[in-house]
């Protein structure tokens, strides 16, 4: 019996359902003890990059409220098709504090992501329009 991805992730969010989204507001949102969900815009996305185990990670900061946190997605997750501008919602993250004691939230094994599509400012949105008008001038 083939099992199909969506069934698949609905099968793991019906088992460890996702925890209250933190707005970054929240104090010290990185000593959470359990995983966290946040919900923001993206600021940054590095490009894919693997380990020698050949896993791939997508390294990416995202703005929640007025904080900045970095998020590093791991295997599929890591293959999500992001953009700058996009809003996101990424459940079951792990806080963690590099070596170097940088600050960043890693994906586990029952994150999910959830992208509500380009957040398209009204200067990009001027600047396509502009764009096209010289277009159809020509």
């Amino acid at each position: 019996m083939a099992i199909t991805v969506e069934a698949e992730k609905a099968a793991r969010e019906a088992l460890f359902p996702p925890y209250p989204l933190k707005t970054g507001e929240d104090d010290d949102i990185i000593t959470y003890r359990n995983y966290l969900s946040l919900q923001g815009k993206i600021e940054k996305v590095e490009v894919a990059r693997m380990t020698r185990a050949q896993v791939p990670i997508l390294d990416m900061s995202i703005k929640c409220g007025s904080r900045l946190y970095e998020i590093a997605l791991w295997r599929d997750e890591a293959l999500t098709e992001l953009y700058n501008g996009d809003i996101v919602e990424i459940t079951h993250l792990k806080a963690t504090t590099t070596p170097g004691g940088k600050r960043k939230s890693v994906s586990s094994n029952y994150t999910t992501v959830k992208s509500s599509g380009r957040h398209v400012t009204q200067s990009v949105y001027a600047t396509i329009l502009a764009g096209k008008d010289s277009r159809e001038r020509i």
